[in-house]
C-alpha cells in the first residue's frame, strides 16, 4: 500500500519571483523502513536504480533521517526527510529550492513526482 505523492509549489516569500527562489516539494509513503530508504539516497549504485545518473553531491547526511544533496553542480539544493510510520513504513519527503522559474518548478514536480514512485516500487519490491 502507499500513499499518492504530494506536491507542493512554494512561490518566494517577499513581494516579487527572483531567479534561483522558486521551491517545489514531493512526498510519498512508502512500506519499507527509513533507513533502506536513506540507504536508497546516499549508496550510489543504489541510488542510480531509481533515480538513473544525475548529477548528485550529498552534502549533508544524518543516518535514517535526513540528506542535503547539492544537485546539478550546485546550482539547487534538495532536502530530503525521511519519516518513519511504524518499523516498516515510511514517508519520503523531497524539497527541491533555488529553482530558477515556473518552467523549472512544473519540470521538478513531475520528475521528482516519477523518482519518488520508481523508490517505491524498487524498495517495496525487496
Amino acid at each position: 500500500m502507499s500513499a499518492d505523492a504530494n506536491s507542493a509549489d512554494v512561490a518566494p516569500e517577499g513581494d516579487g519571483e527572483r531567479a534561483g527562489d522558486l521551491q517545489v516539494g514531493r512526498s510519498k509513503q512508502i512500506v519499507a523502513p527509513a533507513e533502506r530508504a536513506f540507504a536508497a539516497f546516499e549508496d550510489p549504485e543504489l541510488r542510480r536504480q531509481w533515480l538513473g545518473e544525475e548529477e548528485l553531491e550529498v552534502r549533508a547526511a544524518e543516518p535514517e533521517r535526513s540528506l542535503t544533496i547539492q544537485w546539478s553542480g550546485g546550482a539547487t539544493t534538495v532536502i530530503v526527510n525521511l519519516y518513519p510510520k511504524g518499523r516498516a513504513k515510511c514517508v519520503v519527503q523531497v524539497l527541491h529550492e533555488g529553482l530558477a522559474d515556473a518552467a523549472a518548478v512544473e519540470r521538478m514536480k513531475d520528475f521528482w513526482g516519477d523518482r519518488l514512485e520508481r523508490l517505491r516500487r524498487l524498495l517495496e519490491a525487496g
